[in-house]
């Protein structure tokens, strides 16, 4: 549980310098240019799927950032690989594009 609090806690930081989205754009902005493709993986014992989940995400926003992203949009699940005893680790890798957003 202390886990996942601090990674909550991390997302909400980063989510005032970079949006997210599962779409094409984000609401109520328009997207002025690619950064390029991101993809970032993360993992934690089986059973912990949403640390993984969220070690995941954690890592694509940062990467974006570094790119100089203000957004990642068509954000998607590449893959998740359970674990299949208990362990075993179960990952999650998450897709999309970095965004640079229109003023």
């Amino acid at each position: 549980q202390a886990v996942l609090e601090a990674l909550d806690e991390e997302l909400v930081a980063l989510r005032q310098k970079i949006a997210i989205a599962t779409t094409p754009e984000v609401p109520g902005k328009r997207v002025a240019r690619e950064l390029g493709a991101v993809t970032a993986e993360g993992a934690a014992g089986s059973g912990f799927q949403r640390v993984a989940e969220k070690r995941a995400l954690l890592s694509l926003m940062q990467r974006a950032l570094a790119l100089g992203a203000d957004a990642v949009v068509n954000v998607r699940h590449e893959g998740h690989i359970p674990g299949k005893t208990p362990w075993k680790i179960g990952r999650v890798i998450l897709a999309g594009t970095a965004v640079k957003l229109a003023e």
